[in-house]
């Protein structure tokens, strides 16, 4: 979980808990991941949609 990302969910009308990330490349020297840019949430962007054996529809 990243400080900006909501988690949320809401049945039917927003089954995806988490619609965000943030970009990050491994640092080796450091042993660490170095967040690139800014966080990005999409929360309540993502349409639902049925799954059908050739796909989302």
């Amino acid at each position: 979980m990243l400080d900006g990302i909501a988690y949320e969910m809401d049945g039917n009308n927003d089954a995806f808990p988490i619609e965000g990330s943030q970009f990050a490349r491994y640092d080796v020297a450091t042993s660490s991941w170095i967040p690139e840019g800014d966080v990005i949430d999409l929360n309540g962007q993502t349409p639902n949609c049925t799954w059908t054996p050739s796909g989302c529809s």
